[in-house]
């Protein structure tokens, strides 16, 4: 491939670093005590396990999947949302603060899904034009731009989902398409339902031949290791996450259960706010992915 996709691709994240630094300029004058998006829905949980994990990680307890919040003195087993990533800014996060960490990861996914997006869009054989196109539907995806909103690093890394589909496209050999398993797998470890839509992208994209076994099987590693971390563990009762708070020790992460849910799942939000009762119909989600793959 020639170099113009990946100036292209620095081009986008580039701009849409600089886009998103704009709408969020007080983060940008004191970037240890601002938080990037206004909706103070779930950042106390993010910033906790941001810290516990980079704490962890400094005293030799890793990884860090127990606590005793809950279940005191014995504790109980904890799952931190984003543990992969809270892994990569461990350092970010010991010498600059939780906070620092929190928006580097917000911007990155940004910036990395523009870039992915251009990249994705070139590789599928979209002029400059088109790709740019694709670059800013993969950097301000609503999924991406809700989730920013709501205070949420630790569900918006989808740049994994173009980069899977990008080397998945047509791919002439073993390289590619084991490099998109490990796409899909990173994106499930980052982000459970993220991982679900790369899984699609890699089965819908790859060739269907002898030699894309081993990719998938790449793929069944990748996923089992996610369901183990976010999903069995989820629903233990008495399981603590990273989204712990003086007044709430049990809060749901990110589970690929959920989607597997053959009915409403009911969401009792302790607010005062008009919404405070939720109904997630998740499984019309896996729904429309089996129809998809159909």
């Amino acid at each position: 491939m020639s170099a113009s996709p990946w100036r292209g691709s620095a081009l986008a994240a580039g701009l849409t670093a600089a886009a998103l630094t704009g709408l969020s300029w007080p983060t940008v004058r004191a970037p240890t005590r601002w938080l990037i998006g206004p909706s103070h829905n779930d950042a106390h949980g993010i910033l906790w396990g941001l810290d516990h994990t980079a704490r962890a990680l400094a005293e030799g307890r890793l990884p860090a999947l127990h606590t005793t919040r809950v279940l005191f003195p014995e504790g109980g087993p904890l799952r931190v949302a984003n543990l992969a990533e809270a892994i990569l800014v461990a350092p970010v996060t010991l010498t600059l603060g939780a906070i620092v960490a929190f928006n580097l990861l917000t911007l990155l996914h940004h910036c990395l899904g523009a870039a992915a997006g251009y990249w994705c869009g070139k590789k599928l054989g979209a002029s400059s034009g088109g790709a740019a196109l694709v670059s800013i539907a993969c950097g301000f995806a609503p999924q991406l731009c809700a989730t920013t909103f709501n205070q949420n690093p630790d569900v918006s890394s989808w740049f994994w989902v173009p980069l899977t589909a990008g080397l998945a496209w047509r791919a002439s050999g073993l390289k590619p398409l084991l490099g998109a398993a490990l796409c899909a797998s990173a994106a499930a470890l980052s982000n459970p339902y993220g991982g679900v839509m790369a899984a699609v992208a890699l089965i819908c994209l790859a060739p269907w031949e002898r030699r894309t076994l081993p990719a998938l099987w790449v793929l069944g590693g990748g996923l089992g290791l996610a369901w183990w971390l976010f999903g069995v563990p989820a629903g233990l009762a008495g399981s603590a996450t990273a989204k712990v708070a003086r007044d709430n020790l049990v809060h749901g992460i990110a589970t690929p259960l959920d989607l597997l849910q053959p009915w409403p799942n009911i969401l009792h939000q302790d607010s005062t706010w008009d919404g405070a009762l939720v109904a997630d119909f998740s499984y019309l989600g896996i729904s429309l992915i089996l129809f998809g793959l159909w």
